[in-house]
């Protein structure tokens, strides 16, 4: 099989570990957690908290 770059693309997105409804929805649709960037964010309640890195490969 070739790959045409022209019609290959990557999509990436972050999302908070704390939002699992909108997880379960990305990978619904094919994405995959790609890595984690653990106490990435630090929030009005001080506590900080980890992203998820997802991603999707299409063509």
């Amino acid at each position: 099989m070739r790959i045409n770059p022209k019609e290959f693309y990557i999509q990436n997105l972050n999302v908070l570990e704390t939002n699992g409804k909108v997880i379960n929805l990305y990978t619904k649709y094919g994405f995959e957690v790609e890595g984690v960037l653990r106490r990435d964010k630090i929030l009005s309640d001080r506590s900080y908290y980890n992203t998820i890195l997802m991603g999707r490969y299409s063509g």
